[in-house]
C-alpha cells in the first residue's frame, strides 16, 4: 500500500520510510551513475542544526544519484554548512557525440537537479538555503557574478532563527516528496529560480538602509502567486486578495495546522497585497518612510513553504 504523504514528518517517520524511496519512481533512483562526472554544491542552511550521520546515510541510500554531507561546524544564528554532490547519469556516446558536448549536457543536468533538490530542502524545512560554491569534474562550470558572502551578520533584534530546527530524516523525506511531486507535475524552472533568488537576496549583506528586502519579498510573492493561482486554483490572471483564502479552503488546511517554528501567524490575502503595494511595488506620496521588515518577508516565505507541502500532501 502506498505511503500517505503528510505536510511534515517526524525523525522516526523519516528513518522508517526513507529506505522505501529507492524502490519508487523517484527521479534518479534507477539511473546508472557515472562517478567520473559529478557536481558538488557547497551551501549554507540558516535556521537549522547539523543532521546526524544516521539521517544523512538514510537519505544518501534512498537517492543514489546524489549525496548530502556536513561540510563545516555550526555557525552563528543557527547556520550550518552542507555539501550536495550530484552524479551525472551514465550515457553511451554515439559516433556523432563529442565528449565535450556530453560533459556540458551532464553539467546542465546536474545543475538542474541541484536547483530543484535544494529548493525542495528549503520548502521542506522553512529555512534559508544559500549556494556558496560549485566544483565539478571533469566538466567546467563557471558561475556568473561575485556570489554572496557567507559572513553575514543579521540585526541583533531579529530572532526568527533563535531556535533553529535539528535537520533530520523527516525533513529529508519531505524534501524528496516535494522534489518528486513537483517534478512529476512539471513545475517550471522559473518557480525554482524565483524561490532561490528570494533566499539568496534574503541573506544578502546590508549596509544601513541599503538592502534587498523589497526584491526578496517580490520574489517570494511571485512564488505565492504561482502556487495559489496556477497550481491550486488552476486560474489564469493575476493573484487577488481573496485568492489565498480560496486556496487554503481547497487544500483543506488552516493556519493553525502549521507547526513551524516561526509560529502560526499567516497574513491574510488583503494584508499580503497591502504590503506589496505600499512597501514593495510602488513609491508614491505617503510611502517615503515605509520600511519592509525581515519578519514580514519570512512569514511570506513560510506561507509559500506551507502551501507547497500541503499541495504535495494532497497530491494535487
Amino acid at each position: 500500500m502506498p505511503r500517505k504523504r503528510k505536510i511534515s514528518y517526524s525523525r522516526d517517520e523519516g528513518l522508517e520510510h526513507l529506505p522505501d524511496v529507492s524502490s519508487t519512481d523517484q527521479e534518479g533512483s534507477s539511473l546508472v551513475i557515472d562517478d567520473s562526472q559529478l557536481l558538488t554544491i557547497g551551501f549554507l542552511m540558516q535556521g537549522a542544526r547539523a543532521p546526524r550521520d544516521e539521517d544523512l546515510a538514510a537519505f544518501n541510500a534512498a537517492v543514489p544519484i546524489c549525496s548530502l554531507a556536513n561540510d563545516a561546524s555550526e555557525l552563528e544564528y543557527g547556520m550550518i554548512g552542507l555539501r550536495l554532490t550530484i552524479h551525472a547519469p551514465k550515457k553511451p556516446l554515439s559516433a556523432e557525440s563529442e565528449s565535450t558536448r556530453a560533459s556540458e549536457e551532464a553539467a546542465q543536468l546536474c545543475l538542474a537537479l541541484a536547483l530543484k533538490l535544494l529548493a525542495s530542502l528549503g520548502l521542506a524545512t522553512n529555512t534559508i538555503v544559500i549556494w556558496q560554491g560549485i566544483s565539478a569534474a571533469p566538466f567546467l562550470v563557471i558561475p556568473h557574478g561575485s556570489g554572496m558572502s557567507g559572513n553575514v551578520v543579521l540585526p541583533e533584534n531579529y530572532t526568527t532563527f533563535a531556535n533553529p530546527i535539528e535537520l533530520h530524516a523527516g525533513h529529508l523525506l519531505m524534501a524528496l516528496d516535494v522534489f518528486s511531486h513537483l517534478q512529476v507535475r512539471r513545475w517550471p524552472t522559473r518557480f525554482y529560480e524565483l524561490y532561490h533568488k528570494g533566499m539568496m537576496l534574503f541573506h544578502a549583506p546590508e549596509v544601513q538602509s541599503l538592502n534587498f528586502r523589497e526584491e526578496t519579498y517580490q520574489s517570494f510573492y511571485k512564488c505565492l502567486e504561482y502556487i495559489t493561482m496556477g497550481q491550486v486554483l488552476k486560474k489564469r490572471g493575476e493573484y487577488s486578495s481573496k485568492a489565498l483564502a480560496q486556496a487554503f479552503k481547497k487544500l483543506g488546511i488552516q493556519p493553525r495546522d502549521s507547526d513551524d517554528h516561526f509560529g502560526s501567524v499567516v497574513k491574510s490575502g488583503n494584508e499580503l497585497s497591502r504590503i506589496r503595494g505600499s512597501k514593495v511595488s510602488h513609491f508614491v506620496l505617503g510611502h517615503e518612510s515605509t520600511e519592509l521588515g525581515l519578519e514580514e518577508i519570512f512569514e511570506l516565505k513560510g506561507i509559500v513553504d506551507f502551501m507547497v507541502r500541503a499541495y504535495v500532501a494532497n497530491s494535487l
